[in-house]
């Protein structure tokens, strides 16, 4: 054989193809502009911040590098000067603040060379206290989204920010010249600088009679709670809940876990008064939509919507009568098939039983509900105790009254100009209110935009703000709390925020960064903090990313909470005294309120709602939220009408889904007679009689397989005004069409059958019973038909890891919301692949942590499950017309005696010497072997190369070479043919290890944190080393609430999960 052999890169070099010779001694295949690039002058002087990093090096100026044979080629961004804070390899964490509108958090930002890749909570929040939910930390990745503006826009084409300013600065100046009107438009507005920057512009415009006026709305309105305590208290405000002090909590159609006000504040408080070992809350809920609050009640009350007046009323008198107050004229209920009267009942017994400790708490935007909902809080001492009004919330200071004004005079044509500052009211105000024919009418139309809608696009100057994470700002969430917005990345696109160009209209010389750092900066001291001697206020604020606003800064800075004015400063009229005045809720106001109500209507009706991942519809083209399983139906990637089961049946709808039928479709029609067609979804503990139908669709179009599909449809469309606010539900009719409707789900399992999965028992139980009787120890038959303990029997020798870590994780299922925060966490940590509404209908989702959802059922495993008589397991499948529901994520169990490691025949999952379960990818050779054996079913295939694959161009963002940026180097993107699963963020493990080596110190219980643990807003995940005596996660280890799942197979998991205790009553054991 020869010596002297000769290899070929391939065909083209054997045959000496003219195209490959050009190229074949460079070393990268396109040409890159370096020397034009590091010949500009102005580079010459420059001190590269970690901002700059895109300022010299854009994404059109980069660097390829060929991987692998049959890898894509992958663009990186290299710095032209390493910035001194970032060393490649390490995160940094910068302090930044989340708020679209709707949603707020004080937010931790990742970042890696530069790049802002996962979103965690700022523990040292007083308004969010280090939770963060599913919309929050999946904003992240809409920083890459490539459908953003990229510059400005002036009628369709694009322009100059030069161009932009100098028009529009034009049109402003005439219309102040000239006394003409001139409007503002915005969602709510939480920052105290951007106001008075609104504020400057207001005077400037009326130095010469012009006028200018500042609106503001919320698509989730909260107006109602705002005028009643107008009329009860006499401030416009909405007051800020303490959920962590009430021992009693009534909810009357509020998802406030989940989509209220402040939901991450308010899950984190709940979940403090959730523990059954050291006292526990109850709660009612009285809703007409199964929600995620609704399946945390203890017990839940199933009502029409137009019931919720009559709720209010009813629980009203019955605190009245056990107080000695004055009752209402009595309301009823249409019916009552879930004996909603006996819970209400018990409700008021438990309200005045703690009385200053307890929370009514009501979702209706009707001005009269709430206004009932004040007085009962009133009758039970609640204000100044559990509900706050002395340091109200600022997140929601629309107006709708206010909207509706503004609409008429746009429609009149007295309007000159609009501003439509970060809203789409095209698509997210009530049809019936006639928007884009009034915005027609006006001649400059203004729109600061992150990215196109149907507002933005209407207008004839867009200006493109960017993305949050690439901004300055404050924020005032509540009373004198301040958070800070920094950001984590230089501007991606040509795009500025919309206070500079305010500034810049206003002549004033400076950038946005300089008012703000102008208005916050002064001396830090010894006496402000004993840490520091003398610094900058500004430095330690945006370090720590929160602060709290000095009576001085205050008095400069806060402005009116009301929501159509920007000019008045804020009194203290949420004050004890307001309270106990004049202002107060008399008998008069309150019996009126009750008269304008209704009970109860005969008749279907539709409950207008948000989902736990899309929300408002702000995000809704972000595929981590597309892809995140509702927290109840379970349901990805679509838009339907949910209702009973029953009701299901009665129609001749099929109530199964997935891969197992396809979905029926009914033409909703509302009280207009406005028409919407949607497949429709079974949820068990919908009130019968109505339809479910979420707000947030039809603005995202997704091209699957080439073709391109609408998701859903626009709801806000359909909704009406009642008493001047916006109302989320209507009478309503239906019609069955003869279509069926493909709907992609990720659980088709709805109860245990009998089985101890999620383990639940009663705090009567609890406290009264032994452990034996609610918690079991599972026994299993040895040889010799002896019952014994299932850890006293092994199939394999034991896998002690006594000395050194064993690394585990605690559930606690009473804490557990279902809100989702834990799977996009693990998403933007790991890398998970995104595989769309197909591959998901398959079965083939690719998420590490799932949270399953279980119903009960009214059948009895006693009488059903016994091997000795007739099995009737269809009836144990078969939830209840009203069900209790628990939710239990699951992840990879890293197992001491796992199933999977014994049948890889390569190797490819092993255990370590720490407790974990490992994967080695590239020894996988994709056998699924191990899938096969793993009871938990958490393992998941590759089945394609999603990362390449033109399939999923559309859907999953590491294709894209800006979306590609989001991605977590210290974690391997899988190939296709491998299988991968949970490592508990084995990097997150190693790099605190190292930091606990290099300062020479044990690591700290809690130092350490997963993604999902991390991210949890109730703290319902525990991560730590369970060999260390001291840790939170051995304490629950030896609680006598855990148990294992699954724990009668015997493979010794390392998650310990919490038995689930529910707070329930007599009156609901007997009626749930």
């Amino acid at each position: 054989m020869s010596k002297n052999k000769i290899y070929w890169r391939g065909s083209e070099e054997l045959e000496k193809d003219p195209a490959f010779l050009k190229t074949a001694d460079k070393e990268f295949s396109e040409e890159l502009p370096i020397e034009q690039f590091l010949g500009k002058k102005e580079l010459d002087s420059t001190n590269t911040s970690r901002r700059d990093f895109l300022k010299f090096m854009g994404f059109g100026i980069t660097a390829a590098t060929l991987a692998a044979c049959e890898t894509p080629v992958v663009k990186s961004l290299p710095y032209v000067v390493k910035p001194n804070d970032v060393m490649p390899g390490i995160a940094n964490y910068y302090a930044s603040t989340y708020f679209d509108g709707t949603d707020y958090a004080s937010i931790l930002v990742k970042t890696r060379e530069g790049r802002p890749i996962h979103i965690e909570g700022n523990k040292l929040s007083t308004v969010t206290k280090g939770g963060v939910s599913a919309r929050v930390n999946s904003s992240v990745l809409s920083l890459y989204n490539t459908k953003r503006y990229q510059s400005p826009i002036i009628d369709g084409a694009p322009a100059t920010w030069t161009s932009i300013d100098s028009s529009v600065g034009s049109a402003l100046q005439s219309i102040k010249e000239t006394g003409g009107n001139a409007r503002i438009l915005s969602s709510t507005i939480i920052s105290p600088s951007s106001l008075e920057l609104i504020n400057k512009l207001k005077a400037w415009m009326e130095e010469d009679g012009a006028s200018l006026t500042h609106t503001m709305y919320d698509a989730d309105s909260y107006s109602a709670v705002r005028a009643a305590h107008k009329a009860t208290h006499g401030s416009s405000m909405v007051p800020n809940y303490h959920f962590d002090k009430a021992k009693s909590v009534v909810s009357i159609n509020s998802d406030f876990l989940i989509n209220g006000i402040n939901p991450i504040g308010f899950a984190r408080d709940y979940g403090v008064m959730r523990n059954p070992d050291t006292g526990m809350s109850r709660h009612y809920q009285f809703e007409t939509t199964l929600t995620s609050t609704g399946s945390a009640a203890d017990v839940r009350g199933a009502i029409k919507p137009s019931e919720q007046g009559a709720v209010a009323i009813m629980l009203h008198n019955e605190v009245a009568k056990l107080t000695g107050g004055s009752t209402l004229a009595p309301k009823s209920l249409a019916n009552d098939d879930n004996n909603v009267q006996a819970k209400i009942s018990d409700a008021a017994k438990h309200l005045v039983a703690n009385k200053g400790k307890s929370i009514v708490i009501a979702g209706a935007n009707y001005t009269n509900i709430q206004m009932i909902v004040n007085a009962v809080n009133e009758m039970l001492g609640n204000y100044g105790a559990t509900i706050n009004a002395e340091a109200p919330l600022h997140l929601r200071k629309g107006d709708d009254t206010s909207v509706a004004g503004l609409v008429s005079e746009m429609k009149s044509g007295a309007v000159d100009a609009i501003m439509l500052i970060d809203c789409d009211p095209i698509y997210n105000l009530p049809g019936s209110l006639g928007f884009a024919e009034a915005l027609s009418k006006v001649k400059a139309r203004i729109a600061f935009s992150e990215k196109p809608n149907a507002s933005s696009e209407a207008c004839n100057y867009i200006c493109a703000t960017g993305h949050y994470l690439e901004h300055w700002n404050d924020a005032n969430p509540a009373g004198d709390s301040v958070s800070f917005i920094q950001p984590a990345i230089q501007s991606i696109y040509d795009t500025k925020q919309w206070q500079d160009s305010f500034l810049n209209w206003l002549g004033e010389d400076r950038t946005y960064y300089d008012y703000l750092k102008a208005k916050w900066n002064s001396d830090v001291t010894a006496q402000d903090d004993p840490n520091v001697v003398f610094a900058s206020r500004w430095n330690k604020s945006i370090q720590d990313g929160v602060a709290t606003m000095s009576s001085g800064v205050a008095a400069k800075s806060i402005v009116s909470n009301e929501p159509s004015s920007s000019t008045e400063p804020m009194t203290d009229s949420g004050s004890q005294d307001a309270i106990e005045g004049e202002n107060s809720s008399s008998v008069s106001s309150i019996q009126a309120a009750a008269s304008a109500i209704s009970g109860g209507a005969e008749g279907w009706e539709i409950d207008f709602y948000k989902k736990a991942g899309i929300g408002t519809g702000n995000y809704s083209d972000n595929p981590w939220l597309q892809e995140l399983p509702d927290p109840v139906t379970k349901v990805v990637w679509d838009h339907y009408a949910t209702m009973n089961p029953v009701d299901m049946k009665e129609i001749g709808l099929n109530t199964m889904m997935g891969e197992q039928q396809r979905a029926g479709m009914i033409r909703i029609s509302n009280d207009a007679g406005i028409p919407m067609e949607l497949p429709v979804v079974s949820l068990p503990g919908q009130k019968r009689g109505t339809i479910g139908v979420a707000l947030g669709y039809g603005n995202t179009i997704v091209k699957e397989e080439g073709v391109e599909r609408l998701i859903g449809k626009n709801a806000y469309a359909v909704l009406s005004s009642s008493n001047g606010n916006v109302q989320f539900h209507s009478t309503g009719s239906y019609e069955k069409l003869e279509m069926r409707y493909n709907i992609a789900s990720t659980q088709s399992s709805h109860t245990m059958m009998g089985r101890k999965i999620l383990n639940e028992t009663t705090l009567s139980a609890f406290e009264n019973e032994t452990k034996s009787e609610w918690n079991p120890e599972i026994t299993i038959a040895n040889a010799y038909g002896e019952k014994v303990a299932v850890d006293k029997l092994d199939l394999w020798n034991e896998h002690a890891i006594d000395l050194g870590h064993r690394w585990g994780m605690s559930i606690d299922l009473n804490s557990c919301i279902g809100c989702g925060a834990c799977v996009t966490a693990c998403h933007s940590e790991n890398n998970v692949s995104i595989v769309g509404k197909d591959e998901v209908n398959r079965m083939r989702t690719m998420s590490w942590i799932r949270i399953d959802r279980y119903y009960s059922s009214d059948a009895d495993p006693e009488l059903h499950g016994d091997i000795n008589q007739d099995k009737d397991y269809d009836a144990m499948e078969i939830p209840s017309e009203y069900p209790e529901v628990g939710f239990m994520p699951v992840m990879c169990q890293h197992c001491n005696h796992a199933p999977c490691e014994t049948v890889c025949p390569v190797a490819a999952t092993t255990h370590s010497d720490e407790g974990f379960n490992q994967m080695t990818y590239n020894r996988c050779i994709g056998t699924r072997y191990c899938a096969n054996n793993c009871p938990y079913k958490v393992r998941r295939f590759n089945w394609f190369n999603y990362v390449a694959d033109p399939k999923f161009t559309n859907l999953n963002p590491s294709q894209d070479d800006l979306s590609r940026m989001v991605l977590n180097p210290d974690v391997v993107v899988r190939s296709r043919g491998v299988m991968e699963k949970c490592s508990m963020c084995v990097q997150r493990v190693q790099a605190g290890k190292l930091e606990a080596k290099k300062a020479s110190a044990p690591i700290q219980d809690g130092a350490i944190q997963t993604a999902c643990s991390a991210s949890c807003p109730t703290n319902a995940i525990t991560f730590g080393d369970i060999n260390d005596v001291n840790s939170k996660v051995r304490s629950d280890a030896k609680n006598d609430r855990a148990y294992h799942l699954l724990e009668e197979i015997g493979v010794k998991p390392n998650v310990w999960y919490q038995t689930k205790v529910r707070n329930s009553s007599e009156i609901a054991d007997q009626t749930a």
